[in-house]
């Protein structure tokens, strides 16, 4: 899902849209839930107002770009490559 991240609980990995998380309501969340260090970092940008939702989906989408095999992840060559294009 381009532009979102997961939640990682006990029970499965769910798919959030970026900035959907502004308040944690532990009604809406499991008690279980965590966070990576990079997702807590862009959380608390946007909470801090540093960073807009755009600026999120637009990192998101060149993250994507560069992704070609939709893997998630992207290698330090295909960063460089992408670079250099």
């Amino acid at each position: 899902m381009k532009g979102s991240f997961a939640f990682k609980s006990d029970k499965q990995i769910q798919m959030k849209p970026l900035g959907a998380v502004t308040m944690l309501d532990e009604k809406q969340f499991p008690i279980s839930l965590s966070f990576c260090k990079s997702e807590f970092v862009i959380y608390k940008l946007k909470e801090m107002g540093k960073i807009a939702e755009k600026d999120i989906l637009q990192i998101c989408n060149q993250f994507d770009s560069i992704d070609s095999v939709n893997c998630g992840k992207i290698t330090l060559a295909d960063l460089m490559e992408s670079d250099n294009t």
